[in-house]
């Protein structure tokens, strides 16, 4: 096992999701991020979406997760996400979802599948193979070295 993956997989979750906005805005191309669920001490905070991309009345949403059971993790933070979207009166664009875990099938389904099929949203998964290899590029080093992924 990589020490990448080791790191990735013992990292908390305040930690991670300083770590995936930063990536994801580097790395995926997901400019202007707007992080909602972490305080200045990178304590994760309650609320939905853990960071947000606002166009107009559009947003991409991200959740991220160390939880194990990322699968129950993803259902609630999906079900949450359609409540406070109806609330604000948004169109979700893209849902990104981004674990420290290798992806799993849900129903038979890859969970991009199973999040259009059900909500109707294009969905973005990351999991811990994509950040790993994210990560390893030479272009994040520095970044990986901060967050502690040798």
């Amino acid at each position: 096992m990589s020490k990448t993956i080791e790191e990735l997989e013992k990292i908390g979750p305040g930690k991670f999701q300083e770590l995936c906005d930063e990536l994801l805005s580097d790395e995926y191309g997901y400019k202007g991020i707007l992080p909602l669920g972490i305080n200045k001490k990178s304590k994760t905070i309650p609320g939905t979406p853990d960071s947000i991309i606002f166009q107009g009345k559009e947003a991409t949403v991200f959740e991220y997760t160390t939880d194990k059971d990322f699968i129950g993790k993803l259902k609630k933070d999906l079900e949450k996400v359609k409540e406070e979207v109806v609330k604000q009166r948004m169109t979700i664009k893209r849902f990104v979802f981004s674990i420290n875990r290798e992806r799993k099938k849900i129903e038979n389904k890859t969970p991009e599948e199973y999040i259009r099929e059900k909500y109707g949203w294009e969905a973005h998964i990351i999991d811990l193979k994509s950040l790993k290899n994210a990560l390893e590029r030479s272009r994040n080093f520095n970044l990986r070295r901060r967050f502690s992924c040798k």
